[in-house]
């Protein structure tokens, strides 16, 4: 189980994920709303059984993209 985890935080989608978070820690929430009034609708992730995930009010397309494809590779290293 530790070397899925680690696979995981060594990969390119990780280390983007990183990359964006920092760049993204100042964002406001009214300023991500004001550009997306629709984004509590679409930020969603759809997570393993069928239960859906809200992710965090800062969240961008690009977090919710990398979450999605880590979340994905989670799957395929526990089966």
């Amino acid at each position: 189980m530790t070397e899925g985890i680690t696979s995981l935080i060594g990969s390119g989608v990780w280390k983007a994920l990183e990359a964006h978070a920092a760049t993204s820690r100042t964002l406001h929430l009214r300023d991500l709303f004001a550009q997306d009034s629709k984004r509590g609708e679409r930020l969603t992730v759809d997570a393993a059984g069928g239960q859906d995930l809200e992710v965090s009010n800062q969240t961008t397309h690009a977090i919710k993209a990398y979450t999605t494809a880590l979340l994905s590779m989670r799957m395929r290293i526990m089966s």
